[in-house]
């Protein structure tokens, strides 16, 4: 009984901090975007008409292209995953 309590209590602060993670994640995703729209041409190009913002707490890049005056996102990639 002692064990199942454990394993509980452990999956709740799991759970907690998966969210408090997931969070932080969205919050920096929708600043990097603020960012962008902001100044669109101030990121450096990546392939042709594609630009690329890296984030500063997670490992993604966000690769967008500029539309007149529409900010198209095209990918939130992982840096450490092989496409």
């Amino acid at each position: 009984m002692r064990q199942k309590t454990i394993l509980i209590n452990r999956t709740n602060i799991m759970q907690k901090k998966v969210k408090k993670n997931a969070d932080n994640f969205y919050k920096q995703v929708d600043n990097s975007l603020t960012k962008i729209s902001k100044n669109p041409n101030a990121h450096p190009q990546a392939y042709k008409d594609v630009r690329k913002y890296v984030m500063k707490k997670f490992p993604f890049i966000i690769y967008y292209q500029i539309k007149q005056v529409v900010v198209r996102v095209i990918a939130i990639f992982h840096t450490s995953r092989n496409p």
